[in-house]
């Protein structure tokens, strides 16, 4: 009886096992919960049942599933610190060389402008005083009382206003030759630049990529931070002040690409702009000359007030030269930026102060004691390099200020050469016309006009041969200096390449 028992007891014992061990999951189930997939890579859609990417949520209800990160070392974040300011150091080297090779004028276009300016007043000067003796002498001549003007100039007279219109003329070519020298250079200089990869739209493609890079390179470091495992707390301090100078940095640099940018394109214009504008008033000017050669010709009076319209407007011309390149080039700039501003519109240091106190924040740190570990060390013996960033930028700020300062005086010095220069050539124009259209039949009457419009012309053609004189001079002289202190702008940004160099070299070393 009792082993009946016994035996029930062990079969009620055994089914009860049986009936457990089926309803619990075993280790092998292929049947998978949340729980075994890891959370850092996949999730499960409530709908579907697929796999999905983990960026996306469970359902359009729910919220994302926090990011878990698998700790990475503090060599990471150096690596990437270092990574960084080499993309960084690239981007301003791009930035210098593209600055250099646009907008840095030559010396020898200089002197060639101060060729065709003398040149042209010289020539133009030359042929003024040829004509005044001939045309001071029927202006001298008196009219008879009672009786129509009919004496009119001698066959030599005619000659030297005739000789002094061929020189006119001459002057006008030489000027305009020169500004299609001057642009063919430009176009030549072009073609070199795109093949060299400095054009603005290869420049901005450069600054694309080197911009996706570092904002890459800056979020993988800041994602390091979080799950960095050998820092301390102030180590990971050091490393968001040092988060800070990069990103600062970053900023700096592509505010500096605006500029740059923006600049080349208000340069090329302000300096194309103005040759073209000039040889429209020399092209205009040796019109006039031509039609006053073809009145003496064909012994036509009337016809001079042809020319003298064309000096007018040739006059009228000058006086633009200054402001028209000035201000379509200031146009273009604007435009220029506005659209490449769009690029970096998280852009938020634009002063070198920002970086300077985040500089000195970074120094601050310095002084705590539990700040001795590797990084930190590393990090400080990047100093010199923090150093060097904010001298160059110190140098920029200056190069500019100097640049925008000597922009202005030209500009103040053109607009009052042209506002002396332009009028007594308008009135040149002005008395030319009224002789030649209302006087043409009293020669004596009209060389009174001729000669006081080409007495006017005269003084302002003095006047430009002397001050073409002095601004070459002075640009002589200004040059002497700068070279002898070795801040001519070309010394100015190869000591910047320089100084980038040893950046480099210092970073990789």
């Amino acid at each position: 009886m009792k082993n009946r028992q016994k035996c029930k007891s062990a079969l009620i014992l055994s089914i009860i096992l049986i009936i457990d061990q089926i309803c619990s999951p075993s280790m092998s189930s292929p049947i998978h919960t949340n729980e075994s997939i890891h959370p850092a890579a996949l999730l499960i859609d409530d709908k579907s049942e697929s796999i999905r990417p983990r960026e996306l949520l469970i359902d359009d209800k729910t919220e994302s599933v926090p990011e878990q990160r698998a700790p990475v070392s503090g060599a990471v974040v150096e690596g990437l610190t270092r990574r960084i300011l080499g993309k960084e150091i690239e981007l301003e080297r791009l930035n210098t060389l593209f600055r250099q090779k646009t907008t840095v004028t030559s010396n020898w276009r200089q002197r060639r402008m101060f060729a065709y300016g003398e040149g042209n007043a010289a020539i133009t000067l030359s042929g003024l005083l040829l004509a005044l003796p001939s045309l001071y002498q029927v202006a001298d001549k008196k009219i008879p009382p009672g009786s129509k003007e009919k004496p009119g100039s001698s066959p030599s007279q005619m000659n030297n206003t005739r000789a002094a219109t061929r020189l006119y003329l001459i002057a006008n070519a030489y000027g305009a030759g020169g500004d299609v020298l001057e642009l063919g250079l430009n176009f030549i200089n072009y073609c070199s630049l795109r093949k060299k990869g400095f054009t603005p739209s290869l420049y901005r493609k450069q600054v694309h990529r080197l911009h996706a890079e570092i904002d890459n390179l800056i979020k993988q470091r800041r994602l390091a931070l979080t799950s960095v495992s050998d820092f301390s707390v102030q180590d990971k301090k050091l490393a968001e002040a040092e988060g800070k100078l990069l990103s600062d940095l970053r900023d700096l640099y592509l505010t500096e690409y605006l500029d740059y940018h923006a600049g080349c394109k208000r340069f090329w214009l302000v300096q194309n702009g103005a040759y073209l504008t000039d040889f429209v008033k020399n092209a205009t000017g040796g019109v006039g000359n031509i039609i006053g050669l073809q009145a003496y010709h064909l012994h036509n009076p009337a016809l001079f007030g042809g020319e003298g319209l064309m000096t007018l407007i040739s006059g009228a011309i000058i006086l633009v030269v200054p402001l028209v390149g000035r201000v379509t080039g200031n146009i273009s700039g604007l435009a220029a930026r506005r659209i490449v501003s769009q690029e970096a519109a998280d852009v938020h240091t634009f002063s070198a102060d920002t970086y300077a106190a985040d500089f000195n924040s970074f120094l601050a740190m310095k002084e705590s004691p539990a700040t001795q570990t590797y990084y930190a060390t590393a990090a400080f013996d990047r100093r010199p390099l923090y150093e060097d960033q904010e001298k160059n930028m110190l140098m920029r700020n200056q190069f500019l200020k100097k640049e925008q300062k000597d922009a202005r005086n030209t500009l103040i010095e053109n607009i009052i050469f042209a506002g002396i220069v332009g009028p007594t050539k308008m009135t040149n124009g002005t008395l030319t016309m009224i002789a030649g259209w209302h006087y043409r039949d009293h020669p004596i009457n009209a060389s009174r006009l001729y000669a006081a419009g080409t007495t006017a012309y005269a003084v302002g053609s003095a006047f430009s041969v002397l001050e073409t004189a002095r601004l070459a001079a002075e640009f002589e002289w200004s040059n002497w200096k700068l070279r002898n202190s070795d801040l001519l702008p070309s010394n100015q940004f190869n000591r910047r390449l320089r100084m980038l160099d040893n950046m480099d070299s210092f970073l990789n070393k």
